[in-house]
């Protein structure tokens, strides 16, 4: 069975490919082509050189191959393994993290349509390449690209889970049964309803689930946070982060006060804290200061290993990610991985019409 993960799998990378490579077509088809007079060697012969791993199936160089065919006529394709020593020395050289590369030479600066494709292309010593991410190129040929394939994918004969590539990898994450972790943005409409859906679940469940809140944002660095709906969602994530400190049996139903307004959040914090007979001097003694900082980082420390950017998003049993917003949805995925529970066994409310992400 393929378990799901959080890593970019072959499926995943098909689609973003194929959107790049749509992204390029358009960018280069419908040129004018004017033959140029050469500008490398004693030919002036446009080359494009197409590296590519052995170890890459998803590394599919058809379609770019057969739209620079037509937009360069004539032009002559060289195609190198990375495993090769010209290969990998070429993409080493030109700092190329990510296959498939293609390559020009100088010579493509004398097309009549350079000026219009340029800005797909980098330049680089006496070469230019096109952008991987305006080619569909996602495969790191240094990294263990998959973590249950049952291959040396990097040559360092580490395989899967025994390559320290693949630590944040949902299949190399030990199992924990009847966990189940919420990633949301505080103030993301998606998000506050899983929150919302957690009422139910959890009085289904009560002590058959371990459940713990995640936030998704980023640290700069510099004592400041930023998060897609600003500093006032940055502000409510420390603010529910030291909520969870202090109390860490009855934070949801904060969240819960909150979501009932949550775009006031900053107006309606303090009557939260009160309603749900908290101290409200404490959490903002831990807001203002470093305090609520340093938890806020550690709330957003495993949706940034993992590479979870959609709020909200859900994982089962410390391995198994999920997308949903009604209890039966969670539960149904919850149980699947935790057959047997008493809980499951509960008619839980349904989707109303809605889904999402932010």
């Amino acid at each position: 069975m393929t378990k799901e993960t959080i890593k970019i799998k072959k499926s995943t990378v098909k689609i973003i490919a194929l959107v790049a490579i749509v992204f390029f077509a358009g960018f280069l088809l419908g040129r004018e082509y004017s033959p140029g007079s050469g500008a490398l060697g004693t030919s002036g012969q446009l080359e494009m050189t197409v590296v590519t791993s052995k170890n890459c199936d998803t590394c599919d160089t058809t379609r770019i191959v057969e739209i620079t065919e037509k937009l360069f006529s004539g032009i002559k394709i060289k195609e190198l393994e990375y495993e090769s020593a010209q290969g990998k020395k070429l993409v080493d050289d030109l700092g190329i993290g990510l296959l498939p590369a293609y390559i020009f030479n100088t010579a493509v600066e004398n097309e009549s349509n350079f000026t219009n494709i340029k800005g797909a292309l980098k330049e680089e010593e006496n070469y230019y390449y096109i952008i991987p991410a305006a080619a569909g190129a996602f495969y790191d040929p240094t990294k263990e690209s998959e973590c249950a394939d049952g291959k040396d994918d990097d040559g360092d004969k580490l395989i899967d889970c025994d390559d320290e590539d693949c630590a944040n990898s949902l299949e190399c994450r030990e199992e924990i049964p009847k966990k189940l972790d919420l990633f949301v943005m505080s103030m993301c409409p998606y998000g506050t309803m899983a929150d919302n859906a957690m009422e139910e679940v959890l009085d289904a469940f009560g002590k058959d689930m371990v459940f713990e809140l995640h936030f998704i944002a980023d640290d700069q660095g510099d004592g400041t946070f930023r998060s897609l709906h600003g500093q006032k969602e940055v502000d409510e994530d420390i603010r529910q982060a030291c909520v969870m400190k202090y109390y860490p049996d009855t934070y949801m139903d904060y969240v819960w006060c909150i979501n009932k307004d949550y775009t006031k959040a900053a107006d309606i914090w303090e009557s939260c804290t009160k309603n749900v007979s908290m101290d409200t001097e404490k959490i903002k003694t831990c807001f203002e200061g470093d305090e609520g900082k340093e938890l806020l980082r550690g709330r957003i420390k495993l949706s940034n290993e993992l590479g979870i950017s959609a709020s909200p998003s859900w994982l089962v049993n410390n391995r198994f990610k999920f997308s949903g917003l009604d209890p039966t949805t969670i539960q149904k995925n919850f149980c699947q991985h935790n057959p047997g529970l008493a809980g499951c066994d509960k008619k839980l409310s349904e989707a109303r019409g809605g889904s999402g992400q932010c």
